[in-house]
């Protein structure tokens, strides 16, 4: 069936632009121009999706358009019984004005989040992932089945191209997007042993390269709900925030998640899995040693060591979100394991592995 979609803004040459869009895809539509006309339509669908443009008037060719027009519509469309369930993916020339915006659009119910000019087939994306991912608007969600459980926790096991979640793949390296990423750093244990949080600025800073705010928060709302679709799959009812939480603190994984890094068995087809197992070695600790009680920051120095062959004790400091004091003690540790050993020339000097490690 022909998708068909409601597409708000009073822009016409944005809508022709739009429309042009629509089209391509081979999508119908209706279009408002304003609170009053969007309100107007609300019950002539089904729609599969809702575009809807921020700086609205409240009645067509009357009053001024104003950011907060189109924030309020989202609201009611959002709670409207006809569009309840139907995706709003929201566009703006205001997305650079932080992350704020991002965020209130992102409470009230919006799926996804497009600045305006739309660059190459950005918008195109944006449609067809919300359709692939979207409940179909005709098809309103139904009571959780009765052979489902409500999520209690489980082990998060990183593997070499996957990440499993109580026993089900809930991304791929190989998947588009910076999920991987995103998840990889909310495992990581800061100086006092607890893992990391971070703010939307933090992390966009944490993952390096042009990402911006609001990119991390787009990602972080993209991988709950791929967690959640991933676990309901498979029986488990899981909120968006049961395994990524947030708040004063920041970005954060729930404690009823437990980490554990998959690991190759040395001359064996097999995949074990241990607390403090990496995927790059062969003894016990996955590091080639057999030692099991090295710490998470340790485990990384080492896994950066075989990837980039250097390393400095700032960024062990600025990785591990840890002390002077506490990065040269873990290189110490390593060092007296003769794991690796420090080079004073050329200055400044650096750390690599040893032949034997």
């Amino acid at each position: 069936m022909m998708a068909k979609a409601l597409l708000i803004d009073d822009d016409p040459q944005i809508c022709e632009a739009v429309g042009n869009i629509l089209e391509s895809l081979g999508h119908t539509y209706v279009r408002a121009g304003s609170q009053e006309e969007a309100r107007a339509v609300l019950d002539g669908g089904p729609y599969a999706y809702v575009l809807l443009d921020l700086e609205i008037p409240v009645r067509a060719n009357g009053g001024f358009a104003r950011l907060v027009n189109g924030e309020n519509l989202l609201g009611e469309i959002r709670a409207h019984p006809a569009t309840r369930q139907t995706p709003v993916i929201v566009m703006t020339a205001h997305g650079t004005d932080g992350p704020t915006l991002a965020v209130r659009l992102m409470k009230k119910g919006a799926v996804d989040f497009v600045n305006k000019p739309f660059d190459g087939d950005k918008l195109d994306r944006a449609i067809l992932e919300t359709l692939n991912r979207g409940v179909p608007a005709s098809t309103p969600a139904g009571p959780p089945s009765s052979g489902s459980r409500p999520f209690a926790g489980g082990e998060l096991v990183l593997g070499d191209d996957r990440i499993e979640l109580c026993g089900t793949t809930i991304i791929e390296k190989s998947n588009r997007g910076h999920g991987w990423k995103i998840l990889v750093a909310l495992t990581e244990v800061g100086e006092h042993g607890r893992r990391r949080s971070f703010s939307a600025s933090r992390l966009a800073k944490h993952l390096g390269g042009r990402i911006g705010d609001n990119t991390i928060i787009q990602g972080i709302r993209s991988l709950r709900r791929r967690i959640s679709e991933s676990l309901a799959a498979v029986g488990i009812e899981c909120g968006e925030s049961d395994v990524i939480l947030s708040g004063s603190h920041g970005y954060r994984l729930a404690a009823t998640v437990t980490v554990q890094r998959a690991t190759r068995v040395p001359n064996e087809g097999a995949t074990a899995v241990g607390p403090q197992a990496t995927t790059l070695g062969t003894g016990a600790n996955g590091d080639g040693t057999g030692d099991t009680d090295l710490n998470e920051r340790q485990i990384w120095v080492l896994d950066e060591l075989r990837r980039a062959g250097r390393l400095c004790r700032c960024d062990v400091e600025k990785q591990c979100d840890c002390s002077e004091r506490t990065a040269k003690r873990d290189l110490a540790a390593l060092r007296a394991k003769g794991l690796i050993e420090y080079v004073d020339t050329p200055r400044p000097g650096h750390y690599r592995l040893t032949r034997s490690a």
